[in-house]
């Protein structure tokens, strides 16, 4: 037991003199192309070879034009229906107060709560939906980036 800890603390230490040694510290792994990576086919000038080619400016114009004015939407539109469900639960409780509802139906009472849970579900799926729909479309190349 000492041994293999001794051994793995003695391996780590040299793994990272050789990293240092030849100036590989601080390297990432280098990523495979997302298969559904799409773009036009241009000479890398790098290594001269064909490469997949999508431009950063394209990106950025859709992030621009359609993913931000999208969750400025998508935020107005749950804050909407927040502020409807909640002044229709201020609304029962008034009526609850003056007796214009009987207490014997007190379904009344959670049914705003249960009401915005539900909301709450499913513009969660929707808004996942969504995301996946614009992350998709913003078309990365490599998966760490897409993740």
């Amino acid at each position: 037991m000492i041994w293999a800890t001794g051994f793995l603390i003695f391996w780590r230490r040299r793994q990272a003199e050789i990293a240092y040694q030849w100036n590989t510290l601080d390297m990432e792994p280098i990523e495979e192309i997302r298969s559904t990576f799409k773009g036009q086919l241009h000479r890398s000038p790098v290594t001269g070879k064909l490469e997949v080619y999508y431009p950063n400016w394209k990106r950025l114009l859709f992030r621009l034009l359609v993913t931000i004015p999208m969750i400025g939407i998508n935020i107005m539109l749950v804050s909407f229906v927040i502020l409807l469900i909640i002044r229709f639960q201020s609304w029962i409780d008034r009526q609850l107060k003056i007796g214009r509802l009987p207490h014997l139906m007190s379904l009344t009472e959670f049914l705003p709560k249960i009401l915005l849970a539900l909301v709450t579900t499913i513009f969660s799926d929707i808004y996942k939906r969504i995301a996946r729909w614009l992350t998709n479309q913003e078309n990365y190349r490599e998966q760490r980036v897409h993740d």
